[in-house]
């Protein structure tokens, strides 16, 4: 017995060495030259950017009636910051104080860039962070109708513009629009100035020559609404710049490309209809805008401090419902 475990030990140790040549082997070794692998980039395609508009039916269809319509854009145009908005403490300041609002009237409000005064029927909200201010008197209407002169309102609201924005320039949207409002509604029925018992003035900021929209009433930066007493009803600020940057100069889609992707990249903008309509529109599956305008603006997006360049659409929306004015804007800008 003692001769067999005897025998064994040069086998094993003959094993361990064996075992320890090979471990050395693979330590000492040169390493295996490994092929190089290049990454190469992947290409991202033309983007184009949204608009930040967030649409109250996403399966809604929408379908166009060109009308042998066009328009012949630039080849390029730029994006610009707001480095410096049209509203600030000081500016909310001055726009309340302007409209008769002390400090007493201020009330605790949940976000420190927000302000709220109340006086009575009248009240006013204000907030940097989302560069506007919405001013109502949701008291009783009169029922006299009509406006026989109304180049004394013009002046005030000039006087307001020049009170509340020293040295910023605001251009006129057209011409004053009447409505006939009852306590309540949301949007007063479009009438003649003889039958109307508001009227509304309107002004926009150009950029590079282009129309400067938000999403404020009828698209503009700065709306003053008075009633048939001269009563100053409501003020609405939206969007606006005090100063811009500017950004990258991007190319734009042609017509042809424009036609192909409006009816998938188009976001509504406004509708003048009733709270009833609206609610109707927004649930049908597919609407109809036939065509009365196409033109280039800049559209400040919300929530943001960039500026883009857009289509802005403008027609009569058809379906299910009244035949209802509605202006649709689709980005231009292709990266």
């Amino acid at each position: 017995m003692n001769l067999l475990k005897n025998r064994r030990l040069p086998i094993i140790s003959l094993g361990i060495v064996t075992v320890l040549a090979i471990i050395l082997y693979l330590i000492l070794r040169p390493a295996p030259t490994l092929p190089i692998i290049t990454l190469t980039p992947t290409v991202t395609p033309g983007v184009i950017p949204t608009l930040g508009l967030v649409p109250a039916n996403p399966n809604q269809r929408l379908i166009i009636n060109w009308n042998n319509l066009t328009v012949v854009p630039p080849d390029k145009l730029t994006f610009y910051t707001i480095i410096r908005p049209l509203l600030n403490d000081q500016a909310i300041g001055v726009v309340a104080t302007a409209l008769g609002f002390r400090e007493t009237d201020a009330k605790t409000t949940l976000q420190k860039t927000s302000k709220l005064y109340v006086q009575g029927n009248r009240s006013l909200f204000a907030s940097t962070s989302q560069n506007q201010v919405q001013f109502a008197d949701s008291g009783p209407l009169p029922t006299k109708v009509g406006f026989e002169n109304i180049s004394a309102l013009e002046q005030r609201t000039i006087a307001y513009l020049n009170q509340f924005f020293k040295n910023i320039s605001f251009t006129k949207t057209g011409n004053a629009e009447y409505f006939l409002g009852r306590l309540g509604d949301y949007y007063p029925q479009i009438v003649t100035r003889e039958k109307a018992n508001l009227i509304r003035f309107s002004f926009q900021q150009t950029i590079a020559g282009y129309p400067l929209l938000t999403e404020a009433t009828k698209n503009a930066i700065v709306v003053f609404t008075y009633d048939s007493n001269s009563s100053l009803r409501s003020l609405e600020i939206s969007g606006g710049y005090g100063q811009t940057e500017t950004g990258q100069t991007v190319s734009l889609l042609d017509f042809d490309s424009l036609r192909q992707t409006a009816t998938r990249l188009a976001d509504s903008l406004s509708l003048e209809t009733t709270v009833d309509n609206k609610s109707l529109i927004d649930s049908q599956l597919v609407v109809t805008l036939d065509l009365a305008d196409i033109s280039l603006v800049y559209f400040a997006k919300p929530e943001s401090n960039q500026i883009v360049p857009a289509f802005l659409l403008k027609g009569t929306l058809k379906g299910n419902f009244p035949d209802t004015p509605a202006t649709y804007l689709v980005p231009a800008a292709q990266l």
